[in-house]
């Protein structure tokens, strides 16, 4: 297809070609006390690419920016771990981890201890956020929306 095919039929390539490329060369590989810890970035570059074969740009940014806020949680949980935190009572690990977003660490399936407000995000509980990730206290992804 060439470039004027392109414009013509609205197609914007910044929108989803550079996030693409970041998350390709992102690889984050940190240390923690266990040894290397490397996330995956695989997965989520193959839900990019799948995404933004659809023309809704919309859809294509939402799915770039839930993998971005995956990805920036299991760093901020790889951080935390290296530097001794419990992760056993399930607690905030970021008010603001992207604009909107939060992350949390919760039980799978849910404890009782996940539903204390002392262990939830305060931006998501007192409406200042949207999206959350939630790990497992082992740093699986529980579910991130």
């Amino acid at each position: 297809m060439n470039y004027e095919l392109r414009r013509k039929r609205g197609v914007k390539w910044g929108v989803w070609v550079f996030p693409i490329f970041s998350l390709l060369l992102l690889g984050i590989s940190c240390k923690s006390k266990y040894g290397s810890v490397s996330v995956n970035v695989n997965a989520a570059a193959g839900a990019v690419i799948n995404a933004a074969k659809s023309v809704n740009t919309n859809s294509v940014k939402q799915v770039v920016t839930r993998e971005a806020a995956v990805i920036e949680a299991k760093a901020i949980y790889v951080k935390l771990e290296s530097q001794g935190t419990d992760f056993s009572q399930g607690p905030c690990i970021s008010n603001n981890l992207l604009p909107d977003w939060v992350a949390d660490v919760a039980h799978n399936p849910r404890q009782p201890v996940d539903d204390q407000p002392a262990n939830q995000c305060s931006a998501y509980r007192e409406g200042q956020a949207r999206h959350f990730v939630e790990l497992d206290p082992d740093g699986q992804l529980i579910r991130a929306q």
